[in-house]
């Protein structure tokens, strides 16, 4: 907002009201609520506290604080809003009449239903006097009423009231209107309820068309965290409404099913296909205009990164102001995704089925997309239960009419009892009795004749590797029974099968290992203790750990990571040190002599020269291997004790470990244009690697990371697929240095002979199950991608 300071203008409260609008439109609501703070001092000193004005503002941010919870807050604006109102006699108008209405929406959450019916019934006779019945805000107030009615149970009645609301938006509004899309999906609920199935069928399929046109629509003038935002608070609850009522559904008409493959198919990973939609076709434009916006956009993300790694008082010292950096930048993607999108729309649903994926499918391969999704019941007043449910979706060449669908009830369970006895199971090196009946037992039913899978995950499948499951009956790992490829998505297939591998001019590899972590210390790191035994690459992860300090207020919306020093200290196995990796230096050795036997071109990058300018500095190498310490820190929520926020950017909690990394926990002040060494997922998300075919992170726990539903990882996987990369070689857990070192050679031994990467890295993992069959030793590492 610029008006040349005049700030104590009319305009400019009004300015700032209509982006404080947006942004709760978009669910940003932190920065809504701060936004009518602001307005509300502006309206005090231009129109005084007893006028409407003031009272507007008043209830926007009421309405804005129901929706973060702060109920209490709300509730006083709320009513120091009506009251003003009915001070000075005014309550015969339409802002009386939606305060009164947003009051009652706060007063159904904290379960004062009573009260609040009386307020909603007030609110649409008194929109129906002032404004008729032809109008926007009857049609809510009509909306909100008929919504009450059916959380009591009076279904008649809210029956008539939101089917008129739909009528009233239909003709006011329009079909494409965000407000037809609510009142689509509550009649789609209400004749759930009512067991008018069919009506309820095709009132689902009109809200996601809607829904997809929102998303063309809104997706080009979003950053990435914008989208996400947008999606998960508008958007992703009314799929999950939907996977409750086709799986209940389905028997009568299987049909459902069609359509819950389909919309997987459009949604799943939604976010990380535009970023890379964007990427794409800024990069292909050959507009250099563009391309030298999205360069200085690159550029802003890897300042911001390396301020992220500073104190409070190191930051305070370079004078930068991070909120004012984060605004610039996001600013300047949202162009980017803009002037993008005329050269092609940001989001393409492609309008796949479920068919297209069949038709790539041999006669024994399947496709399974695994969904997770919260249970919903139509009579449960609007609100998820505590059950987690997942759907397998399973497609075969001979799969006639519908995919077929297993459905797992115990969805919570799976992901903290069964998960935690998994990773027993593999840290321990203990037989497990139960990873297979619970996670795969009634999906395998449906796989007669398979032998290859390609499987999509969701949730808890993430964060397992399915290939380490012992068949109880057989005696047998999954690996021996299926070929296991994972995609992303299950659309990747179509592209899998009509691309070639990405061949840019650039047909090397490059291989950085064995970084001098003492680079520019006094330290001599062959004196290193560490080079004496074998070390696990992974500093200790699932820590959970604090920032050493707190963020400041409004800082980055709080996604912000300052003092990762302090994580890392805390991490290091003796707190002073990262230790050197002698192994990584024999395995870089290593696969540079089996290039070099091949006559293929490669550079390898070892000790000082294993730095994170040297991998940022990349273009397009074919393979990028890079064998380190790899981190990840889980955020677990703030212990008892503590009141510091933990570190809430997911992408800023995992990393690898580069050439100069312990000059951060020595204290040793950097210059403003020096690395530290730690390179974390986001700033790899930076990284070119639009021609990089395969990526190998030859570190522990680096597929590791939070998991979002429906939307993958948000680590260093998604980080290198954001950048480019086909295909990824990741690990779950840590594995000392021979057993990652072997597992590495017989990959490259069969993949520089084959140019086949997932059957040479099968081959590779069972070639290692035969030397070491305990799975802690082969399971760690996974390969995802096209």
């Amino acid at each position: 907002l610029d008006l040349s300071g005049d700030d104590d203008t009319p305009d400019y409260p009004t300015i700032l009201n209509n982006l404080a609008v947006v942004y709760e439109g978009l669910g940003f609501y932190e920065q809504s609520a701060d936004l009518f703070s602001e307005i509300i001092e502006q309206d005090k000193i231009l129109y005084g506290e007893e006028n409407p004005m003031y009272t507007i503002s008043l209830g926007n941010q009421a309405s804005v604080l129901t929706k973060m919870g702060k109920y209490d807050q709300a509730e006083k604006n709320y009513d120091q809003a009506l009251q003003i109102f009915e001070q000075i006699g005014d309550t015969q108008n339409s802002d009386y009449a939606i305060l009164l209405k947003e009051k009652a929406l706060l007063l159904q959450k904290i379960g004062k239903q009573q009260e609040a019916l009386l307020l909603l019934q007030k609110a649409v006779d008194l929109q129906k006097e002032i404004l008729g019945e032809d109008h926007p805000e009857y049609a809510k107030a009509l909306f909100n009423l008929g919504n009450h009615y059916l959380r009591l149970g009076n279904e008649d009645d809210a029956g008539v009231l939101l089917q008129r609301s739909m009528e009233i938006r239909k003709e006011l509004l329009g079909e494409n209107h965000p407000d037809f899309a609510q009142s689509l999906r509550k009649m789609a609920i209400y004749h759930w309820k009512k067991g008018n199935y069919k009506e309820a069928d095709q009132l689902f399929f009109q809200t996601f068309a809607n829904y997809f046109n929102q998303i063309e629509a809104f997706f080009p003038t979003l950053s990435e965290a914008e989208k996400a935002k947008f999606y998960n608070t508008k958007l992703k609850i009314t799929f999950e409404e939907f996977n409750s009522y086709a799986v209940v559904r389905s028997q009568s008409n299987p049909n459902l099913i069609d359509h819950m493959y389909d919309y997987q198919l459009a949604t799943k990973a939604l976010i990380m296909y535009a970023t890379n939609k964007v990427r794409e076709n800024i990069l292909s434009s050959r507009d250099t205009e563009l391309i030298e916006k999205y360069n200085q956009w690159i550029a802003q993300k890897e300042e911001l990164s390396k301020l992220y790694s500073l104190s409070l008082d190191e930051l305070n010292q370079r004078n930068r102001d991070l909120d004012e950096l984060q605004r610039a930048s996001n600013q300047l993607e949202k162009e980017l995704g803009a002037a993008s999108s005329t050269f092609a729309r940001t989001y393409e649903q492609q309008q796949l089925s479920w068919r297209d994926i069949q038709l790539q499918l041999k006669a024994n391969e399947a496709a399974i997309e695994i969904i997770r999704f919260r249970k919903f019941k139509p009579d449960s007043s609007g609100i998820f239960t505590d059950d987690v449910f997942y759907a397998a979706l399973v497609v075969t060449k001979q799969t006639q009419e519908h995919p077929v669908m297993v459905v797992i009830g115990n969805g919570r369970a799976m992901e903290t009892r069964y998960l935690a006895n998994y990773r027993n199971t593999i840290r321990f090196k203990t037989d497990d009795e139960h990873s297979y009946q619970v996670f795969w037992q009634s999906i395998a039913e449906k796989l007669t004749g398979i032998k290859k899978i390609y499987v999509s995950p969701d949730g808890v499948y993430n964060q397992v590797n399915i290939g380490t499951f012992k068949n109880p009956e057989t005696g047998r790992y999954l690996i021996d029974e299926y070929q296991v490829h994972l995609l992303s998505n299950t659309k990747d297939l179509v592209a899998l099968n009509q691309l070639k591998p990405k061949s840019g001019k650039n047909q090397k590899a490059l291989l950085i290992g064995y970084p001098n972590y003492n680079l520019g210390l006094t330290v001599d790191s062959t004196t290193d203790q560490s080079l004496q035994r074998n070390q696990p690459r992974s500093l200790r992860g699932f820590m959970g750990l604090r920032r050493e300090e707190k963020v400041p207020t409004g800082a980055l919306q709080g996604d912000i990571s300052l003092g990762l020093k302090t994580s890392l200290i805390q991490l290091t196995p003796d707190g002073h040190h990262i230790t050197m990796l002698p192994g990584t230096k024999r395995e870089v050795e290593s696969i540079a002599e089996k290039y070099a036997q091949q006559n293929l071109t490669f550079d390898s990058l070892l000790y000082d020269r294993a730095s994170e300018e040297a991998l940022k500095s990349v273009r397009n190498v074919q393979t990028l291997h890079i064998a380190t310490h790899g981190f990840f820190i889980e955020d677990t929520g703030p212990a008892e004790d503590q009141t510091e926020s933990y570190v809430e950017n997911p992408m800023l909690r995992s990393g690898l470990i580069l050439a100069g990394a312990n000059r951060l926990i020595a204290d040793v002040t950097l210059g403003e244009d020096q690395e530290d060494g730690i390179l974390t997922a986001y700033e790899a998300m930076n990284l070119n690697l639009e021609q990089t075919d395969l990526v190998v992170l030859s570190a522990c726990e680096t597929g590791l990371g939070e998991v979002k539903n429906g939307e993958g990882v948000y680590g260093l996987q998604r980080a290198f697929l954001v950048a480019g990369a086909n295909t990824i070689i990741m690990s779950l857990w840590s594995v000392d240095d021979d057993a990652t070192q072997q597992l590495m050679n017989y990959f490259y031994e069969d993949y520089l002979k084959s140019r086949k990467k997932f059957k040479a890295f099968s081959r590779a993992l069972h070639k290692m199950k035969d030397s070491h069959p305990d799975p802690f030793y082969w399971g760690a590492f996974v390969m995802i991608g096209g």
